[in-house]
């Protein structure tokens, strides 16, 4: 799944920007973020990690929107 994401964030840095507007390139910007926080988030919740960091970070996204 992270592997996934890595490739949309790849992806995403080969368009052409041109045609977009700076909101629209922010909101890709913050869904890939909050895919990839909530993706770790899952994945370490599945070995029964600590996410206490990761979740502060989600946080911290949300705060910055």
């Amino acid at each position: 799944m992270q592997e996934k994401v890595k490739e949309l964030k790849e992806a995403f840095l080969e368009l052409c920007f041109e045609d977009n507007s700076v909101v629209e390139l922010e909101e890709i910007r913050f869904k890939l973020a909050e895919i990839s926080y909530s993706t770790i988030i899952a994945v370490r919740e599945q070995f029964h990690l600590n996410v206490t960091d990761d979740v502060r970070n989600l946080e911290n996204l949300y705060r910055t929107a």
